[in-house]
């Protein structure tokens, strides 16, 4: 199934809940097979590898792939110091408010 078909099937949806399929799609489409976990029943992700590998864009399209799709999870976002969260995980190129799709945000503070 291509794009322009998947989006013909998503035209049902709301448009938030399409633009979050779309861009999880996009996602998928363009990661490597190992920043895909393998079981999404984890608790717990860790991806040990060096720079450049994409371990904070890995765990933001997670992360806010499984907050979208259940409606009371909750996430615990640790760095090495509150700086670092703040500029790379969150605010960062591949940090959450990068990576999430703005049409599904409600809140940011």
């Amino acid at each position: 199934m291509n794009i322009e078909e998947i989006k013909k099937n998503l035209s049902n949806l709301p448009h938030e809940n399409q633009i979050a399929v779309l861009s999880r799609l996009e996602w998928l489409s363009t990661a490597r097979k190992n920043q895909i976990p393998k079981n999404n029943n984890n608790s717990v992700n860790l991806w040990l590898a060096g720079r450049g590998f994409g371990k904070t864009r890995t765990a933001v399209e997670d992360l806010w792939w499984d907050c979208w799709t259940n409606e009371k999870i909750r996430y615990g976002v640790v760095c090495a110091t509150a700086n670092d969260t703040r500029k790379t995980a969150f605010d960062g190129e591949s940090g959450i408010i990068a990576r999430c799709p703005p049409e599904i945000i409600e809140y940011y503070n």
